[in-house]
């Protein structure tokens, strides 16, 4: 089985497809889930700070192996 890289708080890790779904799931459901997004819609389309910036650059990444 294949294992992808993922970023991590500046760290690279190897994970397997399951656990990038995971991990890819659960990091953005954590930021859907702020009362920034939830009351204004403007924040949906940009990202704050390092950490959801990485998250996104790891979305990216998953939709282009798939």
């Amino acid at each position: 089985m294949k294992k992808l890289s993922f970023m991590q708080a500046g760290v690279s890790k190897e994970a397997y497809l399951g656990e990038y779904l995971q991990l890819c799931f659960v990091g953005k459901m954590k930021g859907i889930m702020t009362p920034l997004r939830q009351s204004f819609d403007v924040f949906d389309e940009i990202t704050i700070g390092e950490g959801e910036r990485e998250l996104s650059e790891n979305c990216a990444r998953l939709r282009a192996f798939i």
